[in-house]
């Protein structure tokens, strides 16, 4: 697990920060690299297993596309990660809606993300 920790927070930090653009979370469990878009030769998480053994594949594979285009990604928290990818599947207007209605702290970090995905991967 040490591995996979330290092989995330190297990527990260060619990304930037090690913590949640949007919440701030700086467990390094907790956190992720989302892709704001994906090319013809993008790491794609689904492809991988669900373990520690997984996980640490598709970091190690990560790798060339992180070093290749770091401004594709946002370090997020899971569950931030989470909140983004489900306004990805809503029409616009109702992610909006739902965005303008919130009243929390990771809003503004959220919105910007989902703003950014939603230009790149419509681009």
């Amino acid at each position: 697990m040490r591995s996979l920790n330290a092989l995330k927070k190297y990527l990260m930090q060619k990304v930037g920060i090690p913590e949640c653009f949007a919440c701030g979370q700086t467990n390094m469990k907790m956190l992720t690299l989302h892709h704001h878009a994906y090319h013809n030769d993008s790491i794609i998480y689904d492809s991988y297993g669900n373990t520690d053994d997984e996980r640490l594949k598709y970091y190690a594979n990560l790798n060339d596309e992180v070093k290749q285009r770091p401004e594709n990604f946002t370090v997020l928290c899971h569950t931030c990660h989470q909140i983004v990818e489900w306004l990805l599947t809503l029409p616009f207007h109702e992610a909006y809606n739902w965005i303008q209605a919130q009243n929390d702290e990771r809003i503004p970090g959220i919105e910007r993300c989902w703003e950014e995905t939603r230009e790149a991967r419509h681009s």
